[in-house]
This record gives structure tokens, sequence and C-alpha cells, in this order.
């Protein structure tokens, strides 16, 4: 029997969060009902009758603890599965969201396939339960059996790139602990620029949706070459000395390298050729003075120009071992600084239009100044 789209409700009061949305579903078997808070996603969501809601926790006129309780009860005698996505931790926290009668969560900056996945999985278990009412009793139990087994069969099915991606990607986050969790930030902030970039005349035409989307894929590699940077270096706490920082440097040269030695086995691949430009020019400088090529200005590939404002502002407002963190603040104004010096300025003018949206993205709310 064919299915139909799957009608997913969705309220988050982020412009660029909405965007990020409308290019994750994009697909036809999609169609998306894009709303700016709770309440405007109850007042439609019989009229709509979803297969799915999203809401995002904090959002004005009414909150998503709010919305979601609200909505199970004016959907009571219809069972529409309910995905929180919070930027909140702790153990309390995820017992208001299960309290309010949410279904799963899932938190930001989220990951693609995992939000793909377990929309996917709570859908199937609204038409399941359409068909048989018994599973009622049964659906935190099946959610998690379904979601385990779609994450199973993904991980058979993956194509020779993704799982390319993944272990090279793997490799870098094995040497730094600390690399994993930057890798998910700096992709999400990556994705929310180049959105924003694509609504911009100046770059609309080079930032299609393929562009985007080969970005996505490619910006966990941008520091593959760490993998080749000794750990005594990589960890150092105190300042490198000159011979160091030369061989820190030379990651981004081996990063590319090893990047276009795979592109010669999966030939016309448009990803890793995104994720090459990446690797090897993310610190370069638009006024010439970074590494390796001295690039200047629009020779730097812009996904690299992307990359690198996007690798500075998490670099700044996160501890490292050799510095503790800055503000959301002190990272906006020393990002600002650098507008036409190390960074891009018409990329720097459209990351301060969505600034507010970044600090929410990464995480930098009320729980995390």
């Amino acid at each position: 029997m064919e299915q139909h789209p799957i009608k997913i409700l969705i309220a988050d009061d982020s412009r660029t969060v909405r965007s990020m949305y409308r290019h994750i579903f994009s697909g036809g078997q999609y169609e998306l009902f894009l709303k700016v808070n709770g309440l405007e996603a109850l007042e439609s969501v019989s009229g709509i009758d979803p297969d799915i809601v999203l809401l995002d926790v904090e959002m004005p006129v009414m909150d998503g603890i709010t919305a979601c309780r609200e909505i199970k009860k004016k959907m009571d005698s219809r069972f529409v599965p309910i995905l929180v996505v919070t930027t909140l931790k702790g153990q309390e926290n995820i017992s208001r969201i299960f309290e309010a009668g949410a279904n799963d969560y899932v938190n930001k900056p989220f990951n693609q396939e995992e939000l793909i996945a377990r929309v996917s999985v709570n859908v199937k278990i609204k038409r399941m339960v359409s068909e048989q009412k018994r599973l009622e009793l049964k659906l935190l139990e099946a959610n998690r059996d379904l979601d385990r087994k779609v994450k199973e069969r993904t991980r058979t099915i993956e194509e020779t790139q993704e799982a390319l991606l993944i272990g090279l990607a793997k490799l870098a986050e094995y040497r730094d602990p600390e690399t994993g969790a930057h890798i998910e930030r700096t992709r999400a902030l990556c994705m929310a620029l180049a959105i924003a970039a694509s609504l911009d005349e100046r770059f609309s035409e080079q930032v299609t949706s393929d562009f985007i989307g080969n970005l996505y894929r490619s910006a966990p590699l941008h520091d593959i070459g760490k993998v080749g940077v000794p750990d005594h270096i990589l960890n150092k706490p105190g300042k490198l000395t000159n011979e160091e920082f030369e061989e820190m440097k030379a990651h981004s040269a081996g990063g590319g390298k090893a990047i276009e030695e795979a592109e010669k086995s999966l030939k016309g691949s448009s990803f890793l050729e995104t994720a090459r430009n990446i690797a090897f020019h993310h610190h370069e400088k638009w006024n010439g003075g970074g590494y390796p090529s001295g690039l200047v200005r629009d020779e730097i590939p812009l996904e690299a120009r992307i990359m690198a404002i996007a690798d500075v502002y998490d670099a700044l407002t996160n501890k490292r071992v050799y510095k503790p963190p800055f503000s959301h603040e002190e990272a906006i104004s020393m990002i600002q600084a650098e507008s036409g010096k190390q960074l891009d300025p018409r990329l720097v003018e459209i990351f301060m239009r969505i600034e507010k949206d970044v600090k929410e993205i990464v995480g930098m709310g009320e729980g995390r100044k």
C-alpha cells in the first residue's frame, strides 16, 4: 500500500533552525508545517493531523514543554508522537520532557542522520498504532527496539563514501578527546552559516542545496590531518615552540593530501572534493597570511572560508588544554576584529546576523554562558 508523505509539524522560533529543518526534510516523502511557537502548533495540530510533532523547548508565547502537554490533551483520541528538541541536559530536565507526554527527545546541536532516524522510527510507531491499538501499552519498548533496528540496518547499508567519512573523522577523534564534540559543533555552525549565506545574493548562486549537502558530509574531516601530529604537541598545555607550531600547521596539508588519495579511488566524489578543500585551506587567511598555500580572498574555497569562521568561533568558546573558554560575546567581538584580516568580511557580516541563533545552536543559552 502506497504511503502518503510524512506530515511533520515543527515549532521553533529560530528562522535559521527552521531553514535547517527545511533542508533536512527536503525530500518528496516529507510535508512540513513550520510554526514559530508552541501556541501556533497547538492551534493548528487538529487541522493538520500530523504524523509527528517536533517542538523546541525554549520558545516565546508558549514553550515546548507546555505545548507538548496541551497537544497531548487535545489529540487524546489520536496518537501523535512528539519529539522534543532541547539544549537542556540532566536527568531532571529529561524527566520533565517525558512527564509532559513526549515520546522522544534529541539534543541540540543535533546529528542529521540521528534526527531522521528518530523521526522515521516514531512515524512507523504512529502508523502501527493506528492499525493495531494493542501496541499502545508497548510504545516505549517498541520505540527503543525499532530505533536500534533502524540504526543497525543503517550501518549495514551505508554507502562507501559515508563509511569513509566516519572512519576518517574517527581517526582524529581517537587522538584528541575534544575532537568528537568539536566535529558536531563546527558542522552545525557551518550549516547555519551556509544556509544564511544561501539567502544572501552575494552567495546564493554558489551556495546551492548540493553545496550545503556536501558541506554537511565533509565538515567532520576538516581536522583529519591531526592524526599525524604527535601527542606531545596536540595536547601540550602551554605555548608551542616555533618548531612545534610548524609541525602543527602541517596537519592541514596532511589532511588534504590524505583525502586527495581517497578521491583517486572514488572518482567524481563531490563531497570528497569539498572535504579536501576544507582540510587543505580552512587555516588560510583572507589577507593571505594563512597556511598552507597563502591564498588570498576568493582564492580560498568558499567552503573553507565558512569552516574558518565556524572553527574560530568553536575554538574560542570552548576550553582547550592551553586556554579557558571565552564567552559568546567575547568570541563575537574577536571574530568581528578579524573581519577582512583572517576572515571573509562578507561571511562575518552574515555570521553577525545569525549570532543569536548561533548561540542557541551550539547550546550557549541559559544552561551554558
